[in-house]
This record gives C-alpha cells, structure tokens and sequence, in this order.
C-alpha cells in the first residue's frame, strides 16, 4: 500500500509537467540566413541594387550552436552576373543576423573556438595594409559583449585551446584547398579593459599590436 500511495502522489506532477516541454531550437538554414542578410544588407544600405545576391558560407565551429545559440557566416556580394564585388562576416542570435567581421582585402573569418562560455575568433582584412585581429564574443543577459585586440600587421592568426583554461594564438598559413594550417605559438590571449583584449609572450610581456609580433 505504501508504494501505491507514492505512485498515486507523483502521478498528477507528471501531467503537469508535460506541457511545459519546449522543441530545442534548430540551427538556421542556409535559406533562412540569406533570408536576414538581405534584409540586414538593404537595411545598411538602401542603394544597394535590389538585384544583389549573397553567396552564404557557415563557419563550421564546435560547439558554437550548441553551447551558444549562435552561428557564424562568411558572406558574398554578388552583381546580376554571379561576380562577387563584397563581403562581409555576420552572426546569427536570436533571430538576426548581426556584423560580425570585416573581410574585404583579408579572409574574413579563419578560425573559431569556444571556450569556457565564449566564442573566440580570428579574421583579417585590409585594403592596402593586411591585418588581423582576435575577439572574445560572450553572452550577458541575453545581448552580446565583445572583446577584441589591435590589427596585427602582415600576420594570419588562428586561436586553439592551451592549458589551464588559456587561449592561445598562433600564426596560420592558408594551402591550396582553403583551409588553415596552425605554425608558430605567437601568445596568450588576455583581456585588457572592458571591451579589448591583448596578446601576452611566454614572460608576460605584451605583444603591440600593427606590428608583426615575433613567433616563439
């Protein structure tokens, strides 16, 4: 009887509980991305010529969506003949889709961790002058804080994971078929203020940025 008494207890909490089930969020599609990017790039600029198409391109990380709730996409302007005249780097959260990264004269986008609850990225870009920079994206109270260093002069950089919970940044070198090889460990990635970060050597010095930091 006494066991009965607990099945009959528990029984009506079960019922209750059962609406509240929510359907976890699925990534965005691509569709759903070129969808926003249009609205997001007309929104920027309303002369832009309503005959422009975007090339969409994800940014595959680990754990981004399913830590986060967000995903990262490399994005062509196209002309009416398919020829790409810009690109952009966008995030999508929450339903929009937001600017992530410069990318013209650089990559854009070229390597991406999280990390103890954040999202670090690379990407370079530059008209005349290439740079690259590192950023720290996290989520507070549901809106996006962001960190990020200097321009590095004439240097790729790529981040991966160190020990004791660090992040570490290395230059990158791109082959033939588009993807990124990790080299030489440059530094350590710091925060430095409310929303920049630094690059640290091995004996703590910091590593200025618009100059090419030496490789250890």
């Amino acid at each position: 009887m006494f066991w009965q008494h607990i099945k009959l207890a528990w029984a009506p909490l079960v019922i209750l509980l059962l609406p509240s089930v929510v359907q976890a969020e699925e990534a965005p599609t691509t569709q759903r991305v070129e969808q926003l990017v249009r609205k997001y790039a007309f929104e920027t600029d309303p002369k832009l010529n309503p005959q422009t198409r975007f090339r969409i391109r994800p940014l595959e990380v680990n754990g981004l969506w399913e830590q986060l709730k967000l995903q990262a996409f490399n994005v062509d302007f196209l002309d009416p003949n398919g020829t790409a005249f810009s690109e952009t780097s966008v995030l999508y959260h929450e339903g929009k889709v937001n600017h992530l990264a410069r990318s013209f004269g650089g990559y854009g986008l070229m390597s991406g961790l999280v990390h103890n609850g954040a999202f670090y990225f690379t990407y370079s870009w530059g008209s005349g002058i290439h740079r690259s920079h590192v950023v720290k994206l996290q989520i507070a109270e549901g809106k996006l804080k962001r960190w990020e260093s200097g321009g590095f002069m004439d240097l790729d950089l790529l981040v991966a994971a160190g020990l004791g919970g660090t992040v570490r940044v290395y230059s990158g070198e791109r082959d033939d078929t588009g993807h990124w090889k990790q080299g030489k460990q440059i530094g350590t990635v710091e925060e430095a203020g409310p929303a920049e970060l630094r690059i640290v050597d091995g004996g703590g010095r910091v590593i200025e940025p618009w100059s090419a930091p030496p490789t250890q």
